[in-house]
């Protein structure tokens, strides 16, 4: 694999040439967090979408907000009614006995978000997966219901074909971890198992932490053109695909790569565990499927900035190859128009940028 750089006005652009004539082209296009006024100011972004328009809608966990921005970075509005609007890991985590004596006395109201893990856009809206509920908000911050979440400790939130709502986690009275409510909030059945937990790990796990927790998928993808959920084990390096509640599929991918995946990424989530709720954890590797290919992305969480990774791309859910990037951040999400959203650390704070992301095959 040989790198290209390129000059363009604004950015740099990043040529990635593969063995047989395939490139990846990366260029940044607009960074997002660099300014100091409040709206630009990131304590901790988790998730990204993109509407039909471009409008950009970033998530941040500790802020308790979303933050809408039109396709050229400019601020529009904030969805959310934040709890206590930390401005970093570092003040919630300072704060946290605070916290518990606050949720102990008063507890979270239903149009509260503390903490807020996931966003998913569908048919116009903005659905937001809290700590104990789902709330549905309007591209214009109206909030349009909340739905509780009753002993489901959830990670992941989607919406399929049909508007219903699929949450990821562990639920207190069930043995499966998907579970499908309809648009009222009404569970209607749960499908699909934990998976096995290696005996090296579960003797090694710290009594404190639930073992069906790091039981659940690294990472998810759905597609909703195609109703298909893709699940990514912690554990060894295989994808299963759901289509509806029956296993269609399961992907593998390099054995060796994965063992290094794998060791940091449950070292990090006990790490996390211990400074405060798992806040600050990341995923090390993410699932983002465009057309006939699913990337892989294999973060270095030992790097705080986040700057490399390494890709596995799967053409027709077979590998093919890998490639290793430098200097982009945190790849979090992918738009329709094959621009792909990184996040970076600065300080206490976060950036995101939007690249144009270019995959050739000769």
């Amino acid at each position: 694999m040989k790198k290209i750089i390129l000059v363009s006005l604004l950015f740099i652009s990043l040529i990635y040439s593969l063995n047989g004539g395939d490139f990846i082209l990366l260029q940044k296009e607009i960074s997002i967090g660099e300014e100091e006024a409040d709206n630009h100011i990131f304590g901790l972004i988790n998730d990204v979408k993109v509407d039909e328009k471009g409008n950009i809608y970033i998530l941040d966990s500790i802020r308790e907000r979303i933050q809408k921005f039109n396709k050229n970075g400019k601020f529009l509005l904030t969805i959310g009614k934040p709890k206590f609007n930390f401005k970093s890991i570092k003040e919630f985590r300072k704060n946290l006995s605070f916290i518990r004596k606050v949720l102990k006395e008063k507890g979270i109201l239903s149009d509260e978000l503390y903490f807020p893990q996931k966003i998913f856009y569908a048919n116009q809206k903005l659905y937001i997966l809290d700590v104990d509920k789902i709330l549905i908000y309007s591209l214009e911050n109206e909030l349009l219901r909340s739905i509780p979440l009753t002993n489901i400790n959830a990670i992941g939130l989607f919406v399929n074909k049909e508007n219903e709502i699929i949450i990821i986690g562990l639920k207190l009275d069930s043995d499966r971890i998907f579970h499908i409510f309809n648009e009222n909030g009404v569970l209607k059945y749960s499908f699909g198992n934990y998976f096995d937990i290696p005996p090296s790990i579960k003797k090694e796990l710290p009594k404190e932490i639930d073992p069906k927790m790091i039981a659940l998928p690294f990472q998810c993808y759905f597609d909703r053109e195609t109703d298909e959920l893709y699940t990514l084990n912690p554990f060894k390096y295989e994808i299963k695909v759901y289509k509806g509640k029956n296993l269609t599929k399961i992907i593998t991918g390099p054995k060796k790569r994965y063992e290094y995946t794998l060791l940091t990424g449950i070292k990090h989530y006990i790490n996390n565990y211990y400074a405060g709720y798992s806040v600050g954890y990341i995923a090390p590797s993410v699932l983002i499927k465009r057309r006939k290919y699913l990337f892989v992305f294999h973060i270095n969480l030992e790097n705080q900035n986040f700057s490399s990774f390494t890709i596995d791309i799967f053409k027709d859910k077979i590998f093919q190859k890998s490639v290793k990037i430098n200097g982009q951040g945190y790849p979090i999400y992918m738009d329709k128009n094959g621009y792909l959203y990184c996040i970076e650390r600065k300080g206490d704070h976060y950036i995101l940028s939007k690249n144009l992301f270019i995959f050739s095959e000769n």
